[in-house]
Protein backbone atom coordinates (compact mmCIF):
# COMPACT_ATOMS: atom_id res chain seq x y z
CA UNK A 1 0.00 0.00 0.00
CA UNK A 2 0.80 3.96 -0.35
CA UNK A 3 -0.11 6.44 1.40
CA UNK A 4 -0.60 10.18 0.27
CA UNK A 5 -1.91 13.08 2.16
CA UNK A 6 -2.51 16.69 0.38
CA UNK A 7 -2.32 19.97 0.87
CA UNK A 8 -6.55 20.02 0.91
CA UNK A 9 -6.79 17.80 3.76
CA UNK A 10 -7.55 14.46 1.90
CA UNK A 11 -5.73 11.02 2.52
CA UNK A 12 -5.29 8.75 -0.40
CA UNK A 13 -4.30 4.96 0.01
CA UNK A 14 -3.35 3.27 -3.15
CA UNK A 15 -3.30 -0.65 -3.98
CA UNK A 16 0.33 -0.71 -5.54
CA UNK A 17 0.28 -4.48 -6.73
CA UNK A 18 -3.40 -4.31 -7.90
CA UNK A 19 -2.50 -0.49 -9.26
CA UNK A 20 -6.25 0.55 -7.43
CA UNK A 21 -7.19 3.78 -5.77
CA UNK A 22 -8.71 1.99 -2.39
CA UNK A 23 -9.83 5.10 -0.03
CA UNK A 24 -9.97 8.47 -0.38
CA UNK A 25 -10.54 9.59 3.25
CA UNK A 26 -11.65 14.03 3.79
CA UNK A 27 -11.10 15.83 6.96
CA UNK A 28 -8.25 14.97 7.78
CA UNK A 29 -7.28 18.57 9.90
CA UNK A 30 -9.71 21.12 11.72
CA UNK A 31 -10.17 24.74 10.89
CA UNK A 32 -8.07 27.00 7.33
CA UNK A 33 -4.52 24.94 7.76
CA UNK A 34 -6.04 21.45 6.52
CA UNK A 35 -2.43 20.58 5.41
CA UNK A 36 -1.18 16.71 5.79
CA UNK A 37 2.49 16.88 6.83
CA UNK A 38 3.73 13.80 7.28
CA UNK A 39 1.75 10.01 6.84
CA UNK A 40 2.98 6.57 8.24
CA UNK A 41 1.89 3.53 8.61
CA UNK A 42 1.62 1.81 11.54
CA UNK A 43 1.89 -1.94 11.19
CA UNK A 44 -0.65 -2.98 7.43
CA UNK A 45 -3.42 -1.71 8.95
CA UNK A 46 -3.52 2.08 10.04
CA UNK A 47 -2.25 5.35 9.25
CA UNK A 48 -1.41 8.12 10.92
CA UNK A 49 -1.51 11.70 9.60
CA UNK A 50 0.22 15.14 10.65
CA UNK A 51 -1.66 18.20 10.01
CA UNK A 52 -0.89 21.67 9.54
CA UNK A 53 -3.49 22.13 12.19
CA UNK A 54 -1.15 20.42 15.12
CA UNK A 55 -3.92 17.47 15.35
CA UNK A 56 -2.53 13.57 14.93
CA UNK A 57 -4.75 11.54 13.30
CA UNK A 58 -5.14 7.74 13.33
CA UNK A 59 -7.34 6.03 10.89
CA UNK A 60 -7.96 2.13 10.01
CA UNK A 61 -6.91 1.52 6.19
CA UNK A 62 -9.59 -0.96 5.48
CA UNK A 63 -12.86 0.74 6.61
CA UNK A 64 -11.07 4.26 6.76
CA UNK A 65 -12.72 4.77 10.28
CA UNK A 66 -10.69 7.58 12.75
CA UNK A 67 -9.53 5.96 15.72
CA UNK A 68 -8.17 8.80 17.39
CA UNK A 69 -7.10 12.66 17.06
CA UNK A 70 -4.87 13.61 19.59
CA UNK A 71 -4.29 17.08 20.55
CA UNK A 72 -1.21 18.78 21.77
CA UNK A 73 0.87 20.70 19.27
CA UNK A 74 0.59 24.83 19.44
CA UNK A 75 1.97 24.91 15.80
CA UNK A 76 1.77 22.62 12.72
CA UNK A 77 2.69 19.08 12.88
CA UNK A 78 5.50 18.52 10.25
CA UNK A 79 6.34 15.33 10.48
CA UNK A 80 4.98 11.25 12.01
CA UNK A 81 7.51 8.35 11.89
CA UNK A 82 6.20 5.16 14.00
CA UNK A 83 8.47 2.80 15.87
CA UNK A 84 9.77 -0.22 14.39
CA UNK A 85 7.29 -2.08 17.42
CA UNK A 86 4.28 -0.04 16.22
CA UNK A 87 3.49 0.70 19.76
CA UNK A 88 4.60 4.69 19.47
CA UNK A 89 4.55 7.51 17.25
CA UNK A 90 6.73 10.45 16.84
CA UNK A 91 5.75 13.69 15.69
CA UNK A 92 7.48 16.87 15.37
CA UNK A 93 5.87 20.35 15.49
CA UNK A 94 6.84 24.15 14.42
CA UNK A 95 6.47 24.64 17.74
CA UNK A 96 9.89 23.28 18.59
CA UNK A 97 8.51 20.05 20.14
CA UNK A 98 8.66 16.45 19.63
CA UNK A 99 6.00 13.70 21.11
CA UNK A 100 6.01 10.36 21.63
CA UNK A 101 2.41 9.04 21.57
CA UNK A 102 1.71 5.40 23.41
CA UNK A 103 -0.66 3.97 20.90
CA UNK A 104 -1.31 1.00 22.82
CA UNK A 105 -2.82 2.92 25.43
CA UNK A 106 -4.52 5.47 22.97
CA UNK A 107 -4.58 7.84 25.18
CA UNK A 108 -3.45 11.58 24.87
CA UNK A 109 -0.52 10.70 28.02
CA UNK A 110 3.02 11.92 25.90
CA UNK A 111 6.39 12.47 26.47
CA UNK A 112 7.92 16.18 25.44
CA UNK A 113 11.07 16.99 24.26
CA UNK A 114 12.21 20.59 23.00
CA UNK A 115 14.04 20.13 18.97
CA UNK A 116 15.06 23.15 17.01
CA UNK A 117 12.96 24.93 15.58
CA UNK A 118 11.07 24.12 11.60
CA UNK A 119 12.24 20.29 12.04
CA UNK A 120 11.31 18.80 8.89
CA UNK A 121 12.61 15.21 9.12
CA UNK A 122 11.88 12.77 11.68
CA UNK A 123 13.14 8.93 11.00
CA UNK A 124 13.48 6.27 14.39
CA UNK A 125 16.68 3.91 13.93
CA UNK A 126 15.60 0.03 13.18
CA UNK A 127 15.79 -0.89 17.25
CA UNK A 128 13.64 1.83 18.09
CA UNK A 129 16.14 3.20 20.86
CA UNK A 130 17.56 6.66 18.54
CA UNK A 131 15.44 9.14 16.33
CA UNK A 132 16.96 11.80 14.14
CA UNK A 133 15.46 14.84 13.18
CA UNK A 134 16.47 17.28 9.78
CA UNK A 135 15.50 20.18 9.27
CA UNK A 136 15.70 23.91 8.13
CA UNK A 137 19.01 25.21 9.98
CA UNK A 138 20.79 22.08 8.33
CA UNK A 139 21.63 20.76 11.72
CA UNK A 140 20.74 16.64 11.98
CA UNK A 141 20.44 15.48 15.85
CA UNK A 142 20.15 11.99 17.01
CA UNK A 143 17.65 11.64 20.23
CA UNK A 144 17.15 9.02 23.03
CA UNK A 145 13.88 8.51 21.17
CA UNK A 146 12.73 7.29 25.51
CA UNK A 147 14.14 10.47 26.83
CA UNK A 148 14.40 12.59 24.13
CA UNK A 149 18.27 13.26 25.09
CA UNK A 150 20.68 14.49 22.71
CA UNK A 151 23.17 12.10 21.53
CA UNK A 152 24.95 13.89 18.89
CA UNK A 153 23.58 16.77 16.66
CA UNK A 154 26.10 18.15 13.37
CA UNK A 155 25.85 20.56 10.64
CA UNK A 156 24.53 18.35 8.03
CA UNK A 157 23.84 21.18 5.73
CA UNK A 158 24.58 24.29 5.01
CA UNK A 159 20.95 25.01 3.83
CA UNK A 160 17.82 22.83 5.28
CA UNK A 161 17.50 19.32 5.57
CA UNK A 162 14.23 18.20 4.70
CA UNK A 163 14.94 14.41 4.88
CA UNK A 164 16.46 11.63 7.12
CA UNK A 165 16.33 7.79 7.21
CA UNK A 166 18.71 5.50 8.62
CA UNK A 167 20.11 2.23 6.70
CA UNK A 168 19.76 -1.12 7.96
Amino acid sequence: RLAVGAKDGTLRIWSVGRRALEGTYIGQAEGASRWINGVTFVGPDQVATAGADGTLRLRDVANGRERAVFHGATGPLTAVVASPSGERLLTVSSDGSCRSWDLVALAPERRTWAVEENVFSLAFHRDGRLAVTAGWGGDVTVYDSASGGKVRTWQGHRQSGVGAAWSR
